[in-house]
């Protein structure tokens, strides 16, 4: 999983060209760090694949006046993909989707508690799925089992030729 990245962008322009410089922007770095009165922070972060297997498009959020506001939510992005169980790439799509929906409708990422339990009704009913599959084989081969059990035990008698044949 991505550990995503924090950035600060600004809305500067070339002087020559017009176009945007965005990271670039000669304003933003002061030093060693970051300049604090120049540009806003941002955050990207690689969501998994589509469940056909597609790549999906980052997770890009900015506008944040403070690295720790960029920070929090950021972390609350792989709080929620951290979910899912390791190896659980049914879960981990689901919660992808999830967090894309959510941020194409809200603008928010979802609330974890409100996604753990919907990962943990939706493994429930995944699970009550798998069981019935399970025992509606098991009932149907038992019921073979007494068909071939019934055949055995009392093999079926021989008709007499019908009138219509003589």
């Amino acid at each position: 999983m991505s550990r995503g990245t924090t950035f600060k962008q600004c809305g500067c322009r070339d002087e020559s060209t017009g176009r945007l410089l965005g990271r670039t922007c000669p304003k933003l770095r002061r030093g060693n760090g970051w300049s604090p009165a120049h540009g806003t922070w941002y955050y990207q972060l690689e969501l998994p694949p589509r469940a056909d297997g597609t790549r999906r498009p980052p997770l890009r959020r900015g506008g944040f006046t403070a690295k720790h506001d960029v920070g929090t939510e950021l972390d609350q992005a792989r709080d929620l993909l951290a979910i899912a169980a390791p190896g659980d790439t049914e879960t981990v799509i689901r919660i992808a989707d999830a967090i894309t929906a959510s941020m194409r409708d809200t603008r928010t990422l979802p609330d974890p508690e409100q996604v753990r339990k919907a990962d943990a009704a939706g493994r429930q009913a995944a699970c009550r799925r798998r069981l019935a599959r399970g025992m509606a084989g098991r009932q149907e081969e038992a019921a073979a089992r007494d068909r071939a059990q019934l055949r055995r035990a009392h093999p079926p008698v021989p008709q007499a030729p019908s009138r219509a044949y003589r």
